[in-house]
């Protein structure tokens, strides 16, 4: 199984499973429900654990479909991240359209700009091309990224504190009630799937259950990661 396919067919929707939430409206702006700083945090590591060269991107994020633009990120007071992965751009498993009322078409994963399904996906160059496809009309349904960053806090550091890069909650979140180590051991968790090792655990149980089974089956996850990354 390529690259590709693993992350359409086995990572994505356990990733999905686990974190994606219909979209709502919070302090600071629309929450899209994606967490795509999750998504990108673990396709990262699970990525570099497989032996693959890759990078997380940080930067903008804008879509339209029924003949109008849905969302942007530029002026929002959000961003978006996603993966570099060998010299494929953008690698995004977060983009998750489920939950939506307008039931748009779905997208199996961003993998690479071009037309994927019925999206048009675009990686632009700068904020002047981004605001140019904002303006655009298009009645096709169209997602564009502008990376702003390459992030460049080391694997180790985003291990050791994974909130580094992920937002941390006011209270509460992840880290807090599953311990520090549960992102470690999502990581590990999606490395058995990868080699066939485990099964996904979604398709039977809701999320927090699902992370409470993989923290209990990957005790001192965040050393176990740091040997399979050095």
């Amino acid at each position: 199984m390529n690259l590709e396919t693993l992350l359409r067919d086995v990572i994505k929707p356990e990733l999905n499973g686990i974190y994606t939430e219909p979209p709502a409206s919070r302090a600071g702006g629309a929450d899209m429900g994606f967490f795509c700083r999750e998504h990108a945090y673990h396709s990262f590591f699970l990525c570099k654990m497989l032996g693959h060269d890759a990078a997380i991107n940080r930067g903008e994020l804008a879509f339209s479909f029924d003949d109008s633009l849905v969302y942007r990120t530029l002026g929002s007071g959000a961003d978006h991240a996603w993966c570099q992965v060998q010299d494929i751009v953008p690698v995004d498993l977060s983009i998750n359209f489920q939950f939506y009322e307008t039931r748009p078409p779905n997208v199996d994963i961003v993998y690479g700009s071009g037309q994927r399904g019925a999206y048009s996906i675009s990686y632009l160059a700068d904020v002047d091309e981004y605001e140019r496809w904002v303006d655009a009309e298009s009645p096709s349904p169209r997602i564009a990224y502008l990376k702003r960053e390459t992030v460049g806090i080391s694997a180790i550091d985003l291990l050791d504190d994974a909130y580094r890069f992920l937002v941390k909650p006011p209270s509460g979140g992840m880290g807090k009630i599953f311990g520090r180590h549960i992102f470690s051991s999502i990581n590990l968790h999606l490395l058995d799937l990868a080699n066939g090792k485990t099964k996904r655990l979604t398709t039977y149980k809701d999320s927090r259950s699902t992370v409470r089974t993989i923290g209990s089956r990957y005790p001192q996850a965040i050393e176990k990661v740091k040997q399979l990354v050095r």
